[in-house]
């Protein structure tokens, strides 16, 4: 293997994404409050990168952090005041994926 081949698998990184919502069917005491869920069964080049990792471990460790209470998931919450976009980033972060920066399934999302 040539040092500029090696250089580039060195290079790949990892991203920690979460799918896109949709609106959920609520009863009928929801529609003043509709309830976006997650869509894991959405294309990959429709989910959103939340944090970019150099080994797929860290990235590993950083969905956990993130799937659970810890301080790694106040932080990132903490932007997020509105009570219904923290519920969906709660749910949606359990079906997060760490997928290869040079996966072809998410090209043009960077």
């Amino acid at each position: 293997m040539k040092l500029r081949h090696a250089a580039a698998l060195v290079m790949v990184g990892w991203y920690l994404m979460i799918p896109p919502g949709h609106l959920a069917s609520a009863p009928a005491h929801h529609k003043q409050h509709p309830v976006l869920e997650p869509d894991p069964t959405a294309p990959l080049n429709g989910w959103y990168p939340v944090q970019s990792f150099s080994t797929e471990l860290l990235c590993h460790q950083g969905l956990r952090d993130l799937g659970a209470p810890s301080t790694a998931r106040e932080h990132f919450m903490k932007p997020h005041r509105n009570p219904g976009e923290r519920q969906f980033l709660t749910r949606a972060l359990r079906s997060g994926q760490c997928i290869a920066a040079d996966d072809p399934r998410i090209k043009g999302i960077r």
